[in-house]
């Protein structure tokens, strides 16, 4: 199976012995008349929009030739933003954990009292 993906998306990975080199070209093995095959490949979006991609098998012996081509076209969009988590450093974990303790000493304080 030979693709050789649109200039909107970019190679990431694939489970089935392909490498980043273009055109794309995965060994799916043997299918027997009637069987199928299965190859994921994971890209990432370049250019947002409408994204046409078209697949060619190739086989030898092939009864059916005229089902060797596909195409798709899906709609990518932008990159999903990742939300960042906010940490502390060392002195801002001290401090909260003095705010703390402070907190924790006025509470017991007050329960003592009361």
């Amino acid at each position: 199976m030979t693709d050789t993906l649109p200039a909107e998306v970019a190679y990431v990975s694939d489970d089935c012995g392909g490498s980043n080199t273009p055109p794309w070209t995965w060994n799916v093995g043997t299918v027997n008349s009637g069987a199928t095959s299965t190859c994921h490949i994971t890209t990432s979006v370049v250019t947002p929009g409408a994204i046409l991609n078209t697949a060619v098998v190739t086989a030898t012996n092939d009864t059916t030739p005229n089902n060797n081509v596909s195409s798709a076209t899906v709609v990518g969009g932008p990159p999903v933003p990742v939300a960042e988590v906010p940490t502390l450093d060392s002195v801002g974990l001290g401090v909260l954990l003095a705010g703390l303790a402070i907190c924790a000493l006025v509470m017991l304080r007050r329960r003592t009292n009361a």
